[in-house]
């Protein structure tokens, strides 16, 4: 998942969520655990703010959702069959071969995003109520866009020479043509660590953009000088694995409060590393 998640926020700016057919909200909370992500509550369906203006669904249009990696030219080999009704027909078998495990390939057809507007407005307020009035989070993301990406297919390979197979009849077009248009094809799979086709409109594929709560950087640097030159009390060997640790570890609990809050953290975009290191 890692390969295809890097591929798509480099190619259109967005993440797919863990499991594609999890839905996903604008204004979902989350954590991410394990790689994955894990929504905690709706800052909207809470009442947590007075306001969350939510677009309209937006066509998203361009290249960035033709995606793969690591995939071998399309093998095509044509037979006549005999179907049920004793008339011959032309089957069409395709052989989509990947390279190496983590390789994948992602087709959809129509996508559509709707965005948080107001987030300028509303983020220092959630600073507060997510680390001080309501919760006591230090670590912890906002959805503020969702698409959605209809008749969709993604297969990401387990293993060195995984193989997708389909299996048309009469059919004139490419492979991606046959699989998500061709409700008579079949498609089998060797080797594959995940593969999903969806026809049916009621279950889109989610992608998500999302700001994750961190320190600001006069925070950050304060605690790191104070590691730095208080460190000689941990030893060298121990203040280097300081250096690793979560910097609000080294925050008093004097330090947070009402009046803090807002100068000790802010928000940045969410990326593809923040999943590879937790070991998504």
């Amino acid at each position: 998942m890692q390969a295809f998640r890097e591929s798509c926020y480099r190619c259109n700016g967005w993440l797919p969520a863990t499991d594609p057919c999890s839905p996903l909200v604008p204004g979902d909370v989350f954590v991410i655990k394990g790689g994955a992500v894990l929504p905690l509550l709706n800052i909207y369906d809470i009442r947590l703010l007075e306001r969350l203006d939510v677009s309209d669904p937006r066509t998203l249009v361009g290249g960035g959702w033709a995606l793969n990696r690591g995939l071998a030219p399309v093998l095509t080999e044509t037979m006549m069959e005999t179907d049920e009704q004793g008339e011959s027909v032309r089957a069409v078998l395709r052989r989509l071969r990947f390279g190496a495990p983590g390789d994948f390939v992602f087709r959809a057809g129509e996508i559509s995003a709707r965005y948080v507007l107001n987030w300028p407005d509303i983020q220092r307020d959630l600073i507060l109520k997510l680390t001080q009035l309501h919760y006591t989070f230090r670590d912890v993301c906002v959805v503020t866009a969702v698409a959605k990406a209809y008749n969709w297919m993604l297969a990401i390979a387990g293993g060195s020479g995984a193989v997708l197979t389909s299996r048309a009849v009469e059919s004139d077009g490419g492979w991606f043509d046959d699989v998500l248009h061709e409700s008579a094809c079949r498609v089998l799979e060797d080797g594959m660590a995940y593969l999903a086709i969806e026809r049916d409109v009621k279950r889109p594929a989610h992608f998500f953009q999302a700001q994750r709560l961190r320190l600001s950087d006069a925070v950050e640097s304060r605690l790191l000088r104070q590691v730095l030159e208080q460190g000689q009390q941990y030893g060298d060997h121990m203040r280097s694995n300081w250096l690793q640790v979560d910097r609000t570890s080294l925050m008093r609990g004097s330090d947070l409060n009402l009046n803090t809050a807002m100068d000790t953290f802010t928000w940045r975009p969410v990326m593809p590393e923040d999943f590879a290191d937790t070991g998504g």
